[in-house]
């Protein structure tokens, strides 16, 4: 979600100190290897840790549809 983040907002460089895998080494059990497993699966046979469900509207393009009609502005 953080990463998406930082690519919708088009920042063009990221500077991180330690990867996943130190981040999951022995006694800092800090991993999110499960999270990389569900996100590799369709929807429909994700599951591990939550049920994940489309909340459908006649709204939920809203966002979409304004950011395609905004002005945007270059940074």
């Amino acid at each position: 979600m953080c990463y998406a983040a930082i690519c919708w907002a088009r920042i063009p460089v990221l500077v991180f100190g330690a990867t996943r895998f130190d981040a999951a080494a022995e006694g800092v059990e800090f991993s999110d290897a499960a999270i990389y497993e569900e996100m590799a699966l369709a929807y429909g046979e994700r599951g591990a840790f939550r049920k994940i469900l489309q909340g459908e509207s006649s709204y939920s393009l809203d966002a979409f549809n304004y950011w395609k009609r905004s002005e945007k502005i270059e940074y």
